[in-house]
């Protein structure tokens, strides 16, 4: 990963990388998640390419990023895509400034606007965008080897981001949006990454990731201190999303090192409770959306006996997680993130398998929740 890259974006509508991540086996289909007819769309990026991150601000209005140059011998640049009123637009290629990067987190307080974050190769960076009309960007090289990895808004003007220091033996790394301003990043001594992040009001967040020991977090307690995650449990792993729908109650999701098993975490007040599904099911999660404390939905990506390679989705209902599911999506290897309006619509991006010659691309699905 190169260094950040953070866009103070205002896009037409509107989180972290999947390398290294086990994959899952599941049972068939007896939550009733299904693809939405027709909704399915493998959308064309220059070089190839796979969307990371996608929020919505409403239901038929989202944006979805991530980077190009998933085809032999290209150079990776930010993109991103824009549906409004249910039409999604074409993949914009975005030239970062002195070199190459990606996108990897979206959150979006308002209809037309949006905050990206992600890295590059030339040090941290901000921008802001109007009608597709891009700002000169703001280059900060703190985090030159570094990135973030999501990002969430509760409003316009308040915004928290959290990445990696470095790609080498980096921290964990969280700044914050201030006023119309990114202020330098607040960098720990603990090894590792955040990966997920997601605030019930402004700078007042949870955060999950990984340290040297395993899965870890941070979040903000009821009496205004910040403390960690306190995991019992099989914690040898990874969180990788978090939700937050109110303080006191989140959820998040991610993957155990040790049994490869989807890894849950819920939040009640200040206790976090820990906990994978049974043997038989076998996975790492990417993203969560949740429309409530009791309702979420996670995707991830399967691998089934023979080796190939396929989406997942598993739905938490009432508090307690279901089985993963294999969707009848052929040719679609991950879906990374996902975003829900309502208890019964979702909106998915990931992308294609390639192989062969074939570049990945860039996916969008519509899911269905009876």
């Amino acid at each position: 990963m190169g260094a950040v890259v953070i866009f103070g974006a205002i896009l037409g509508a509107c989180g972290a990388s999947s390398a290294g991540k086990p994959k899952a086996t599941t049972d068939v289909n007896p939550t009733g998640i299904s693809i939405a007819s027709g909704s399915l769309l493998t959308m064309v990026a220059p070089n190839g390419g796979r969307f990371e991150a996608i929020d919505c601000a409403s239901a038929g209005n989202c944006t979805a990023v991530g980077h190009d140059g998933e085809s032999p011998g290209s150079v990776a640049n930010p993109i991103y895509a824009v549906e409004t009123q249910g039409r999604w637009n074409s993949v914009i290629e975005l030239a970062g400034p002195g070199g190459s990067g990606g996108l990897s987190g979206v959150s979006c307080p308002l209809a037309d606007g949006c905050a990206v974050v992600g890295f590059s190769n030339s040090g941290a960076w901000a921008d802001r965008e109007s009608n597709g009309n891009w700002a000169s960007p703001q280059i900060q090289q703190s985090l030159l080897t570094g990135g973030f990895n999501a990002v969430d808004c509760p409003t316009e003007k308040g915004c928290t981001a959290v990445g990696i220091s470095s790609s080498v033996d980096g921290t964990q790394v969280t700044a914050k949006f201030v006023q119309g301003a990114w202020e330098d990043p607040l960098v720990s001594s603990e090894v590792g990454q955040f990966s997920g992040v997601s605030c019930w009001s402004t700078f007042h967040c949870a955060v999950v990731g990984s340290s040297a020991s395993g899965a870890s977090g941070e979040f903000d307690a009821s009496d205004g201190t910040s403390r960690p995650l306190d995991l019992s449990g099989p914690s040898r792993g990874v969180l990788t999303s978090v939700k937050c729908i109110v303080q006191g109650h989140c959820v998040a999701v991610g993957y155990d090192y040790d049994s490869g098993v989807p890894l849950y975490v819920q939040q009640n007040g200040d206790t976090w409770t820990e906990s994978t599904t049974n043997s038989s099911t076998r996975g790492g999660l990417d993203g969560l959306s949740c429309v409530s404390a009791q309702q979420c939905i996670a995707v991830g990506s399967d691998n089934n006996q023979s080796g190939k390679v396929s989406a997942v989705a598993v739905r938490m209902t009432n508090g307690k997680w279901g089985p993963v599911v294999k969707l009848p999506l052929r040719g679609i290897e991950i879906l990374t993130a996902v975003s829900c309006k309502s208890a019964s619509r979702c909106t998915a991006v990931g992308y294609t398998s390639g192989g062969q010659g074939t570049p990945q691309q860039p996916v969008v699905v519509s899911l269905s929740l009876p």
